[in-house]
């Protein structure tokens, strides 16, 4: 919050958390700046501290997909009166995809970094509708794949050669499961290959 009003890319923000501790340092910080008149801070769960078409743009970050998904799906009358929503979803992001997919959302544009190691993607979503998403555009990001991004690029190798390994692993067990595995790699790398 305290980057976007310093450099106008916001007027006004509401910065929302669940717990007091955050929003107090966040108290502190935003005091230190100066900036009380352009940033209110609200305790409270998810978008239920908002009424809807008093943000025109929801940012939600460092969370897993399947609570942003729920995030957004407990408040339509919010999410659906915003322009935009900008997700940072640490985990099942393709489930986060195929939400704003289904609720008459579509990604404008997608981003990936890689930081000590960790691999984040970051989503930019407006109201539209999009054409019908393969299964490895939900996995991993048709704006990602079509723009050959070299982030993603790496994380697809990473994870090819780790399934590879994995089933190089299981390939001298003879049981049902250790086949069925294989498969399940083997499919999984398909689809990591072709995206």
């Amino acid at each position: 919050p305290i980057y976007l009003v310093q450099n106008w890319i916001a007027e006004h923000v509401i910065a929302a958390d669940v717990r007091k501790g955050p929003l107090s340092r966040a108290r502190d910080h935003i005091h230190e700046k100066g900036l009380e008149e352009r940033i209110s801070l609200r305790l409270g769960d998810g978008l239920s501290v908002l009424t809807p078409g008093e943000a025109d743009c929801i940012i939600i970050a460092g969370m897993g997909g399947l609570l942003m998904t729920s995030i957004l799906r407990d408040h339509p009358e919010v999410t659906d009166a915003a322009g935009t929503l900008i997700l940072q979803p640490q985990s099942d992001i393709d489930t986060v995809r195929r939400y704003l997919h289904d609720s008459g959302f579509m990604i404008e544009w997608e981003d990936m970094i890689i930081d000590e190691g960790k691999y984040y993607t970051v989503i930019r979503a407006c109201h539209g509708k999009e054409q019908e998403y393969l299964p490895e555009d939900n996995l991993y990001g048709k704006v990602l794949i079509d723009r050959g991004h070299p982030v993603l690029i790496e994380y697809l190798h990473n994870i090819i050669r780790k399934q590879k390994t994995i089933a190089g692993s299981l390939a001298g067990q003879d049981t049902d499961k250790c086949r069925m595995r294989i498969r399940e790699l083997e499919e999984s790398i398909t689809v990591s290959e072709t995206a």
